[in-house]
């Protein structure tokens, strides 16, 4: 082959190489604009928008008045995009040194030289999320910061950032706050105890979307679909109650120098709990609501406060009539092994079954428990069950104690268990679960569910009311009901509680007092 030949071979061998390459090319141009084009369509429309969750605002908890009780206080901190697209070096420049000075004075923390140095290097380095203080402050406070020079100017030519932060909130202090309830640390988890906890899925609202858009090198926001602020929770609660309540349960701690108490008002048609007051002292000696919900979550032995349901259940039998008389002897009784004693050393002797309740006698009340249930204790312990008493409650605030209370044939049940359970041990009960069973009586008989939440409202205006819950509708006849009235009015009015008569009203009820437990020793 002669070297002319070989150079043309050569030039020819390129030359294909390079058609064969532009013929690729426009293959695969062809193939792109045709066959691919949705592809990368797409692909570059997710490079030229950003998407991002619009959290919604978390619904108030308001009082029964609409005061409220719980709220979500936003506050801010400043951050600055020092390379912001208006934000050019003749703007940042002008506005710099008045920008510094008055962050200085507003914050007071160092000069305006130290402001501004910070600043400049900030842009020197490209920051684009520069924290500016690491305050927040308030919402009051943001409007005085956005009239400053460069912040003004908004987050385009300005740079200026003003992060938002939701801080929860109870106006009223520590009053009911454990009713009330809190969020987790992370609020986006939602509610941790009380009625933040109960209600968060109305109370967080439904979540929106919004994107970012480059439109002309800038990006611009648009919503695409709306957050749903949450409801507001308007409760049944009363602050001015609840305060009262507060008050008066803290000088009665301090007095007796309490490891903790509970006060819990109730509306009795409705069971619209009022005020519900849990405190505990600190080892300060301070008592405080922070610490756990007494009222809703502690089962303890009711004592005394328990002789009401044991006497029902004897009016309810027929086994017993008010005016019956009962031995009570000297003030010490036995049981197989155990010694019942009355508070009043000597004892009562013989007293009517109405007297018995109105002095509270141990030994009154379990003598008239035993003679008659002794052969059959299933009898006894079915009427308290037939009451309800032996059930959770079932309200919406997580945390509730279970009612203990023993069965005959049970491992526990001994020959002793009736008579203690008749004076209220041996048994187990919240306070609330134990108000209510009062509040059935005060009822009428028909037992309604505690209510904490009478309604939702958006803007001020009742969107859903709520309806109380009937949990039995006849706790006992109608003649039993009204001997129990009589039973609570002769308490007050001649028996334990008549310190707090009064002449101008009259009132029921029933003392409560507790022994003190000695392990397997029995009580002191």
């Amino acid at each position: 082959m002669t070297i002319k030949k070989s150079i043309m071979f050569r030039v020819g061998v390129v030359y294909l190489f390079f058609l064969g390459l532009a013929l690729w090319l426009i293959i695969e141009l062809i193939s792109l604009k045709v066959f691919k084009a949705d592809k990368w369509k797409a692909a570059s429309r997710e490079l030229e928008r950003s998407e991002n969750i619009v959290e919604p605002n978390r619904g108030d908890i308001l009082d029964v008045h609409g005061m409220k009780l719980a709220c979500s206080v936003p506050s801010y901190r400043l951050y600055m995009d020092l390379l912001a697209e208006g934000l050019n070096d003749r703007a940042f420049n002008s506005g710099i040194d008045s920008l510094s000075y008055l962050l200085s004075n507003f914050f007071r923390d160092k000069s305006a030289a130290a402001y501004k140095r910070d600043l400049q290097l900030a842009r020197q380095r490209g920051r684009r999320y520069h924290l500016v203080h690491p305050r927040r402050i308030s919402y009051t406070e943001l409007q005085v910061v956005n009239k400053f020079p460069l912040f003004r100017d908004g987050r385009n030519k300005g740079g200026f950032i003003p992060e938002q932060y939701d801080q929860r909130k109870q106006p009223f202090g520590t009053l009911a706050s454990r009713t009330i309830g809190k969020l987790y640390g992370e609020s986006s988890k939602g509610g941790m105890l009380g009625l933040e906890r109960a209600y968060d899925d109305l109370l967080r609202g439904t979540p929106g979307t919004s994107v970012m858009k480059r439109i002309s090198g800038r990006w611009v926001p648009e919503v695409v679909s709306p957050p749903i602020d949450g409801f507001d929770i308007v409760t049944t609660l009363d602050i001015g109650i609840q305060d009262v309540a507060e008050h008066a349960l803290r000088k009665q701690l301090v007095k007796h120098n309490a490891h903790h108490g509970v006060a819990i008002l109730m509306e009795v048609q409705t069971g619209a709990v009022k005020a519900m007051v849990n405190l505990h002292r600190l080892s300060s000696g301070v008592y405080v609501e922070d610490h756990f919900n007494y009222a809703i979550g502690e089962s303890a032995e009711p004592g005394s406060t328990f002789k009401l349901a044991a006497i029902m259940a004897a009016l309810e039998d027929g086994a017993i009539k008010i005016n019956d008389s009962v031995d009570t002897g000297n003030g010490a009784y036995r049981y197989y092994d155990r010694i019942m004693r009355d508070s009043q050393q000597g004892g009562y002797g013989w007293l009517s079954v109405a007297e018995v309740f109105e002095k509270s006698s141990n030994i009154g009340i379990s003598k008239i428990i035993y003679e008659n249930y002794k052969d059959n204790p299933r009898r006894f312990v079915d009427r308290l069950y037939n009451m309800g008493l032996n059930k959770p409650l079932g309200i919406e605030i997580k945390g509730e104690g279970r009612p203990v209370m023993k069965y005959p044939g049970d491992n526990l049940w001994s020959g002793v268990t009736l008579p203690w359970m008749s004076i209220g041990y041996e048994v187990q009960m919240t306070p609330l679960q134990t108000l209510t069973f009062y509040n059935s009586v005060a009822n009428n008989g028909k037992m309604v569910k505690p209510m904490f939440v009478k309604g939702l409202s958006r803007h001020g205006k009742i969107v859903e009311r709520y309806s109380p819950t009937v949990l039995n509708s006849s706790l006992a006849s109608k003649t039993t009901i009204e001997t129990a009235h009589q039973l609570l009015l002769g308490v007050v009015e001649r028996g334990t509680a008549r310190n707090i008569r009064n002449s101008n009203y009259s009132i029921a009820g029933k003392t409560g007092t507790a022994q003190v437990a000695k392990g397997t020793q029995g009580y002191q």
